[in-house]
């Protein structure tokens, strides 16, 4: 549901008015061959930092800035400033998942209305936040407006029916079908390709199947709760959560309680009681599911109602199949240390170890360690470099190269199989990402107040700085 009060970008100028400063560090052997395209020029003291997005491919950029002589504001899209308007949306802008498009919300003249490629749309009194997405295909795009005391969805450029409220607009993954959820008086119900379902006291946690052909949600009848599959109503419990499919789409997982116990319920059937249940996941073949359970201040893995050895802790989320569905591994903690475990299998141990990721092929696995203060990457058990921090671990397409961020303090630098990259003022996490071909790294880096996309590794002799 969305609230009708929407906060304007003016929220964030205490906190984000500021330059920092960066410091000079000893140079380090550097990959040399970097490509820098240059993104955009900021000014430091009119850019609002939360709002900064940063394109899936990584390269392009947008964000909003603050006009503080007119208090008014504007996104900027790589180098190109758009119209300035009296506020915009909270939370936007946002790219397209094809990188192709921007959308944002903006203010003028106390009408809200959604600004898609530069272009505005119909006006309104209210834009929802959070509610503007793209279709997966990016042909798409959805947000949630009110307008004559009734909030309604609209869908390409169309207004649906009109509701006292809506939230939780999903797109399927083929980007044919739209859910969301809608309220009149106290009932609310999900909305699935413009036809109301049945009302209930609540629905959440909408979810497409990934062959797009099916929907699940969960519903609250009175003081109980249930799941409703393609419209067919499960068994009532006294909280639900973790609802998914599996990537088959024939198959149904999610956690629940009665009373004092949690448990999984797979494809409609109640597995063994723990105290609590977390982390559930179906392996990519979709033969197998898995999830954390608790037990008398242990917690163990569960997979396929079998359950591993005991620990004192294990990693939240941490919990995942090999992309060919033959591996599990987790992180672990007993006795004060911290083991990645593997198909079962302790390894060695360590202060602290962080998610596992498998490479795409499977045969290689990857996960930060911790011995004494300093953290490292570890990979097939080889330990690499200590680093003062560590982020975005990744591996190439083809499995033959492992990518990470490393923030000394003051610089930012790209190691890619255990070769460090050029230094930076800032390296925007999330924006570290392979090409299809596994040839180059590609991410977002900050000098003083220019942009970069740097492409690492491809080979260009000139620098691009105009």
């Amino acid at each position: 549901m969305f609230k009708k009060f929407l906060f304007v970008c003016l929220a964030f100028i205490i906190a984000f008015i500021h330059t920092k400063a960066w410091a000079e560090t000893e140079k380090t052997p550097q990959d040399t061959s970097a490509s820098e395209q240059l993104i955009t020029e900021v000014s430091l003291a009119a850019w609002l930092r939360p709002s900064l997005k940063i394109s899936p491919d990584s390269r392009h950029v947008a964000y909003v800035m603050y006009l503080k002589q007119t208090q008014q504001f504007l996104t900027a899209i790589d180098r190109e400033k758009g119209r300035i308007y009296e506020g915009i949306l909270k939370y936007t802008p946002v790219f397209s998942p094809d990188s192709r498009h921007v959308a944002y919300a903006a203010k003028l003249n106390n009408k809200w209305f959604a600004v898609i490629d530069e272009k505005e749309q119909k006006h309104y009194e209210v834009i929802g936040t959070e509610s503007l997405v793209f279709s997966p295909d990016s042909k798409r795009m959805a947000y949630a407006a009110y307008s004559a005391n009734k909030w309604f969805v609209v869908i390409d450029e169309k207004e649906q029916k009109h509701y006292d409220a809506v939230g939780s607009i999903v797109f399927s993954p083929n980007s044919r079908r739209v859910v969301y959820t809608a309220r009149r008086g106290d009932k609310q119900f999900s909305v699935i390709d413009g036809k109301k379902d049945k009302p209930y006291n609540a629905v959440n946690s909408f979810t497409f199947s990934p062959d797009s052909k099916r929907v699940a949600y969960a519903a609250q009848i009175g003081n109980k709760w249930l799941v409703a599959v393609d419209g067919k109503e499960g068994k009532k419990y006294d909280a639900i959560s973790g609802l998914i499919f599996s990537p088959d789409s024939k198959r149904t997982a999610y956690t629940a309680r009665k009373g004092k116990k949690w448990f999984a319920v797979i494809d409609g059937k109640d597995e063994q009681q723990y105290e609590a249940v977390s982390n559930i996941i179906f392996s990519p073949d979709s033969r197998h599911a898995a999830y954390i359970a608790h037990k008398e201040n242990k917690q163990f893995v569960a997979m396929d109602g079998k359950i591993e050895k005991q620990y004192n802790n294990i990693r939240t989320n941490s919990v995942v199949f090999s992309p060919d569905s033959k591996h599990l591994a987790y992180a672990a903690q007993s006795d004060n240390k911290w083991y990645p475990v593997i198909d079962g299998k302790e390894g060695k141990q360590y202060e602290f170890v962080g998610f596992p990721v498998f490479s795409p092929d499977s045969k290689h696995i990857a996960y930060v360690a911790h011995a004494g203060a300093s953290p490292f990457v570890v990979v097939d058990e080889k330990e690499g470099k200590q680093y003062q921090s560590i982020h975005s671990l990744i591996f190439s397409p083809d499995s033959n190269r492992v990518a990470y961020l490393i923030n000394t303090g003051d610089k930012w630098f790209v190691v890619v199989n255990g070769k460090e990259g050029k230094q930076y003022d800032e390296i925007k996490t999330g924006s570290l990402i392979f090409n299809e071909d596994s040839k180059y790294v590609v991410y977002v880096a900050q000098v003083d107040n220019k942009l970069f996309a740097v492409i690492d590794g491809k080979e260009n002799k000139q620098n691009q700085q105009n």
